[in-house]
């Protein structure tokens, strides 16, 4: 099951100052790319652009991303050239979402001297699309690892609206950790208010669990009433193994309310409780939880590299005392 990508949004305000030098730009634009990778960590990504062509953007007086990529090292070459879009932003965007955009104002606050704020475009696409800004390092402000937007639009029922809105910033390795945290938030944000979305967006709210090739169709076939509480459990899993990714002195995760199926169960249903993992090979699932009273998910501890494995979704299957 192939993740969606990460979105990250060029913010093309940070390259308004521009480095005194070649080598200050190199570094600048070398440090967000490394930012990027950091959160991708294996991940699929997009990188879009919004006004003035990728190649063109001014990093020094004198310097521009076509001069860094020219000398750029091979693998931060390779990597902007996979995660840069091929498509012009109107392609890329669905109808919806297209319409949003350009109906929709963003403005971040301004300098100093200045009353009025600066349209920020590309940071507000990076709101709309769930995504991270990526910035040079060119301003303390580009350098925070979140920047408030002012949002404004005009409602279905022609009624300006408006709010103060978030969007995650990146833009040196150093925010990677904490801009991964965010975006895995909003999504979780999203996906709690649109459950229905739960097939397509399994990757992006859970990436610390891995999912079996049969898991899509499972989760497909499940009733929309059970999807809150799948979410919800499901969460609670990720969360148990990020923590035990993260901390080298566990020996195992802590998953609360899962257990083992019972010897007699094993002996003769065990065939049950094999599915495909995620390379297509076949595996036993044994540990489950509930998902509602009728539906279980069915896991495995994987070691190497870390994890927790789902490989089943659905009704309660057979046991000695269910049958």
């Amino acid at each position: 099951m192939q993740p969606q990508p990460v979105r990250f949004v060029f913010n093309e305000l940070s390259a308004r100052v521009v480095a005194r030098t070649a080598h200050e730009g190199r570094v600048r634009m070398d440090r967000m790319i490394d930012a990027i990778a950091a959160v991708m960590n294996g991940r699929p990504a997009d990188l879009l652009y919004v006004g003035r062509p990728r190649w063109e953007t001014k990093l020094g007086a004198e310097y521009n991303v076509a001069q860094w990529y020219a000398s750029a090292d091979p693998d931060q070459r390779r990597l902007f050239l996979y995660i840069t879009t091929k498509t012009e932003l109107e392609e890329y965007l669905d109808e919806s979402l297209r319409d949003r955009f350009f109906l929709s104002e963003f403005v971040v606050s301004g300098d100093h001297d200045s009353e009025h704020g600066m349209p920020a475009r590309g940071l507000g696409l990076a709101y709309l699309l769930l995504g991270a800004a990526v910035s040079l390092p060119s301003e303390e402000r580009w350098r925070m690892p979140r920047i408030r937007l002012h949002y404004a639009w005009i409602d279905e029922k022609g009624a300006d609206q408006a709010k103060q809105v978030q969007v995650p910033n990146l833009s040196e390795r150093g925010h990677a950790e904490a801009a991964a945290d965010q975006l895995l938030q909003i999504n979780r944000a999203h996906l709690t208010r649109e459950p229905s979305n739960l097939a397509a967006m399994l990757g992006e709210v859970f990436p610390h669990l891995r999912f079996g090739r049969d898991v899509n169709r499972h989760v497909a076939k499940l009733p929309q009433s059970l999807l809150p509480v799948l979410i919800s459990k499901l969460i609670t899993l990720d969360d148990a193994s990020r923590a035990w990714r993260r901390n080298a002195d566990l020996l195992g995760p802590t998953l609360p309310k899962c257990h083992p199926e019972s010897k007699p169960t094993m002996q003769k249903y065990g065939a049950h409780r094999v599915f495909r993992d995620p390379e297509g090979k076949k595996a036993t699932y044994e540990l489950h939880a509930m998902a509602g009273a009728s539906h279980r998910i069915h896991m495995r501890v994987v070691h190497d590299p870390r994890g927790v494995e789902i490989g089943y979704i659905g009704n309660h299957l057979p046991t000695i005392k269910h049958n």
